[in-house]
């Protein structure tokens, strides 16, 4: 299985896909797929749309890479 690629603006999914990549032994959480997220240097973003929460992660390190 190929590792999934990091971008500059990743969605909770993407990043839980990453987490869950490298660390098979844990189930993603908003926790754990966080600090995995700071870790690798993304800022984590909540926003609310449309009355839901949504979550992201940037990493301005990687603007030109998606």
């Amino acid at each position: 299985m190929n590792k999934p690629e990091l971008k500059f603006k990743m969605s909770f999914d993407e990043m839980a896909a990453v987490f869950a990549h490298e660390h098979p032994e844990f189930i993603p959480n908003k926790s754990n797929v966080g600090r995995f997220a700071r870790k690798l240097g993304f800022k984590p973003v909540k926003q609310v749309v449309d009355y839901k929460q949504t979550y992201s992660y940037y990493n301005p390190e990687l603007r030109n890479n998606g």
